[in-house]
């Protein structure tokens, strides 16, 4: 201990313990917490391409179909009209925006969410940074 030829590295060590020491501690478990989180979200998430207005009141005696056989050319014509209303859809959208998805397609993409948030709380405990910073980023776009 006495030996001045170590003086050098007792200075070098205190250095280095000195600066792990200012170092702050991350919080792994907390970071997994508020990945599992936002996972338990992203049923909540809103669609961009979801601009249909819900609360608009819909006739439910217009698309009505008599129960009698006389009827049966009003029923078609009101079952015609019934489809080719919802066949073709045009909405006006800017010209940056992104194709909206086809129906049904949010229930895969929502998974594929979860799926990433997946990987990156799974990436914390393993220390792959890279992994965790590359799923939020998709999980961002």
């Amino acid at each position: 201990m006495n030996d001045p030829s170590l003086l050098e590295l007792r200075r070098a060590i205190a250095n280095d313990i000195s600066a792990l020491a200012s170092v702050g501690q991350v919080d792994f478990d907390g970071i997994i917490l508020r990945v599992n989180q936002l996972t338990d979200r992203v049923d909540n998430l809103r669609l961009a391409d979801n601009t249909q207005d819900d609360d608009a009141p819909m006739d439910e005696t217009d698309g009505e179909l008599s129960a009698t056989l006389s009827e049966w050319r009003q029923n078609l014509s009101k079952s015609w009209h019934n489809f080719m209303s919802d066949f073709i859809t045009i909405r006006r959208r800017g010209s940056n925006a992104e194709p909206p998805l086809a129906p049904n397609q949010d229930f895969y993409l929502r998974e594929n969410i979860r799926a990433r948030l997946l990987t990156a709380a799974q990436a914390v405990p393993r220390h792959q940074n890279e992994t965790f910073k590359q799923s939020l980023e998709a999980v961002s776009t």
